[in-house]
């Protein structure tokens, strides 16, 4: 697969551009929103509603945006207005997110990586689950050490109608950029949600750096940052 038209990098970022323990975050993650809802008698259930929400989400076939499914879901839930429920959620990480930072890691040669991406031209698009509102992903990127890093595009969930691993998902990317699909280049390590971008023609890279990671037959390239770095004629 030639990759001489690749202009943009799409960018998983929870394990790819930053060091991240998905079991740990989930769990201080939703013990914060309990403590955050704790005036409301039903903050109990907060936790589960914050799981069947996302699984909405994760399960959104595109007829609307991500955002939109999860107020719904959390405002008939609670009996909260939609738009309550929406400034609470990005008060909750304006002032309380940061709390999970030290669950997190920096990953310099990700860091390096992207600086000379950006330095050869590339542009950068943050391919992560769209479930969390911008203010929530740039917290994470400045946790990540990429907070000035320009961006072309981040997958949020107010801007996308649908998750990893579905085409809709990269189709949206591909049409919100106004490019083809050879334009673009995934890279994440997760075989299962990141690759399925080749389905819709978008080249992919799996970042495996530990030796731990299955490679699909149908994925032609896989490694880690410095062989992306050679690919990619970045110096």
């Amino acid at each position: 697969m030639n990759l001489d038209n690749v202009k943009y990098l799409l960018c998983d970022l929870d394990g790819t551009l930053i060091n991240f323990n998905l079991s740990e975050f989930v769990t201080r993650y939703l013990d914060l929103l309990h403590k955050y809802f704790s005036a409301y008698s039903w903050s109990e259930n907060v936790p589960l509603w914050i799981l069947e929400g996302t699984d909405l989400m994760l399960k959104n076939d595109g007829r609307k945006s991500n955002q939109d499914l999860f107020l719904e879901y959390f405002s008939a839930k609670s009996g909260l207005d939609r738009d309550v429920v929406w400034r609470k959620f990005i008060s909750f990480y304006q002032n309380d997110f940061d709390q999970i930072r030290n669950i997190t890691s920096q990953k310099p040669e990700a860091i390096d990586f992207i600086q000379k991406a950006v330095r050869k031209g590339y542009r950068i698009i943050i391919a992560t689950q769209p479930i969390f509102p911008e203010i929530a992903i740039k917290k994470r990127l400045n946790w990540a050490g990429l907070a000035n890093i320009p961006l072309e595009l981040i997958t949020d969930i107010s801007t996308m109608h649908a998750a990893k691993p579905s085409p809709v998902y990269f189709q949206q990317i591909i049409m919100l950029l106004n490019a083809e699909p050879s334009d673009c280049m995934m890279i994440g390590n997760e075989a299962e949600t990141d690759m399925a971008a080749v389905a819709t023609g978008i080249p992919a890279f799996l970042l495996v750096e530990d030796g731990g990671i299955q490679i699909p037959p149908d994925i032609p390239y896989a490694g880690n940052y410095h062989y992306l770095a050679s690919l990619l004629n970045l110096k």
